[in-house]
């Protein structure tokens, strides 16, 4: 470690980590203090909506009370009328005493839906048509006789959806033929007016339904169990944060009954600005740490400054010199122990370039010694152009046979020289050399060889791949080792087929000859020299193609050699199916 990491690393456990700790502890107990207070501001502002939600029920509860056992309304919305004009002036006469709306600021209206069909439809009375009918809360509200709560929703001409919060219950009308529900809407912006606080935003649902009132009108109409997660459940009082649209929230939810119902209003109230005020607290607590810090540090810095510059040069000097670099400055400012260590390096250097430099004028002469060596040697070029000389001199003569040897052993030759590097080549070029290859054992042989072909008519030759230099040596062998005790009738076959293989298509090459076959123990022998890549004794073709399918394709693929004595040998090579890649 330098001397200026060790005075950092002084600094940093005598000076940062108790100022640290110290700092952390201090800005935890302030964070808990005000997260706190503000909680607990948050919970009696909970308390107050809680309260005033109730204090509204329970007007709009004994309204209801009033009118659902009304006896003059059962009796209007019981008869049967024979104009619209007769109900108008029964339910008029009613209206002007019995509804009494205005008495109750936090009412916003009152419904009366009736399935009596002659009823007259106006601001407090409605035919409950079908739609009505099969609604949730008229659904609801006729098949009990307790009210309860609920958040309704409508529509207006432009399309603007509203919701109130409403207490609905049936009129239990005695011995009338019709049914009817009973629907006292809270105004909005009353709840609003009473509830809203300047710091604060709250929303209201019912039953953990939709968000029925809110002092913000993006939350309304928002499921309250989706929106707000797992905060604010039935029955559950939680107090902590909540992330809404990027900002963080101080949230308080709880759960109050009104009166006398079994309906449940679910309350969540939050603050936006607290957590905003407790990380700029944060922050300029962070700030007066960093400066805390700084100053020691600067300080720290420039003491150290001079010498760890002139260590870091010693250094990153003796680096360059460990990597071969020798050009580096030749000295260094001051005169102690620092300078004369740099000097010594500086004399090192020299050395050792001076050193390199005789090494690597030997090696150029090694390296021109060899090439000439390699120059000497026989080129496979000049080998090729005198066999084509020697071609060209036979047919000269007239003799065409010895010609047509040399043109073949030629273009071996060539084949060999252009793709010995390549990985694969097309089938129809390969074929094309074995077809020379076959031409000088045919000259060789006479009539003792006969060779067919059996390709598949659906491969491709020209754009299916396979790796040079590999059928050839499988005939030969078949050639040479499997028909060597034939006089006569020696036949060798080239099978190519494509198969479906467990995972891709394969390109099947079979080699077959009806020569003297193998024995037992020379089979095993020659299997077993192919699976430990064996390349001596006679069959050393094979261990060296079986090595070359392995490496280029994997151990899946390679070799199979079967055999039985006098009836003769095949030889097998499964590699996958490919194109040539142009």
């Amino acid at each position: 470690m330098s001397i200026r990491h060790q005075l950092y690393l002084a600094y940093f456990f005598s000076g940062v980590i108790p100022v640290l700790v110290l700092s952390a502890i201090s800005i935890v107990i302030t964070y808990m203090m005000f997260s706190s207070y503000n909680q607990k501001l948050l919970q009696s502002y909970s308390e107050r909506v809680s309260t005033t939600l109730f204090e509204i029920t329970t007007q709009a509860y004994g309204a209801s009370e009033k009118i659902a056992y009304d006896s003059t309304l059962w009796n209007i919305l019981g008869n049967r009328y024979i104009s619209d004009d007769a109900a108008k002036r029964a339910e008029e006469a009613y209206e002007s005493e019995g509804f009494g709306s205005g008495e109750y600021s936090a009412i916003d209206s009152i419904s009366i839906y009736t399935e009596n069909p002659t009823i007259y439809s106006n601001d407090h009375y409605e035919y409950a048509d079908e739609t009505i009918r099969s609604s949730e809360w008229y659904q609801k509200a006729s098949g009990r006789q307790a009210p309860f709560w609920y958040g309704l929703t409508r529509k207006d001409k432009y399309g603007n959806r509203y919701w109130n919060i409403a207490i609905i219950r049936q009129i239990p009308a005695i011995e009338s033929d019709y049914g009817a529900v009973l629907v006292i809407k809270l105004s909005s912006s009353y709840l609003r007016t009473r509830l809203t606080e300047e710091e604060y935003d709250y929303v209201v649902s019912i039953d953990g339904m939709k968000i029925s009132n809110s002092s913000d009108d993006d939350y309304i109409g928002m499921d309250y169990e989706k929106f707000f997660g797992n905060v604010g459940g039935e029955e559950e009082i939680y107090d902590g944060m909540l992330r809404l649209d990027g900002i963080n929230y101080m949230v308080h939810t709880a759960v109050t009954e009104p009166y006398r119902t079994d309906s449940k209003i679910n309350i969540c109230v939050l603050n936006g600005s607290i957590y905003n005020r407790l990380y700029e607290m944060s922050f300029r607590n962070f700030l007066l740490i960093f400066a805390a810090l700084f100053i020691p540090f600067f300080i720290i810095r420039i003491f150290s400054g001079r010498l760890s510059g002139r260590i870091t040069g010693l250094r990153e000097a003796m680096r360059k010199v460990a990597v071969g670099e020798y050009d580096i400055p030749v000295d260094m400012t001051g005169t102690d122990e620092i300078s004369e260590t740099f000097s010594d390096l500086v004399n090192t250097a020299r050395q050792m370039q001076e050193k390199n430099s005789r090494i690597y004028e030997v090696q150029l002469v090694e390296k021109d010694m060899r090439m000439k060596v390699l120059q000497s040697q026989m080129n496979p070029h000049f080998l090729y152009n005198t066999l084509e000389t020697i071609r060209m001199k036979a047919l000269t003569n007239g003799d065409r046979e010895v010609s047509n040897v040399i043109k073949a052993l030629g273009k071996i030759l060539r084949f060999n020289l252009d793709n010995s590097r390549k990985s694969e080549v097309a089938l129809g070029a390969e074929l094309t050399i074995i077809e020379s290859y076959l031409d000088i054992m045919k000259l060789r042989l006479g009539d003792r060889l006969t060779v067919k072909m059996n390709i598949d008519e659906d491969i491709d030759i020209e754009k299916t791949a396979v790796p040079p230099c590999m059928i050839q040596p499988l005939l030969e062998n078949a050639i040479i080792h499997g028909l060597a005790d034939k006089e006569s009738g020696g036949v060798v076959t080239l099978g190519i087929t494509s198969a479906s293989g467990e995972e891709e298509d394969e390109l099947c090459i079979r080699v077959t000859d009806n020569g003297s076959g193998i024995d037992e123990k020379t089979l095993a022998e020659i299997r077993e020299r192919m699976a430990r890549d064996d390349d001596t004794g006679r069959h050393i073709g094979l261990a060296n193609i079986n090595r070359r399918v392995k490496l280029g394709f994997g151990e899946g693929y390679g070799v199979k050699v079967d055999s039985e004595p006098y009836k003769g040998t095949l030889v097998e090579i499964n590699i996958p199916f490919s194109t040539v890649k142009i």
